[in-house]
């Protein structure tokens, strides 16, 4: 819904181009000044990566991980 600015919205679509077809995940989130907008594109053909593979340095890695254990935030 355009015209809703007040709470967060998901929502999802499929393109295919040939024989290729990709995922788009978006979230809109309300902020201060705004909306921010959040894209994500998903293959389906490579499937989930194992997270050592995903660009990540190590020690970002160990942040992410560290983040992942606490129970919320």
């Amino acid at each position: 819904d355009i015209s809703e600015r007040r709470i967060p919205q998901d929502g999802h679509a499929q393109m295919k181009r040939g024989q290729k077809s990709v995922d788009l995940r978006v979230s809109v989130i309300p902020v201060m000044h705004g909306e921010s907008v959040v894209i994500r594109i998903l293959d389906r053909d490579q499937g989930l990566r194992p997270f050592d593979e995903t660009g990540f340095s190590r020690k970002e890695r160990m942040q992410i991980r560290r983040s992942l254990k606490h129970s919320s935030g």
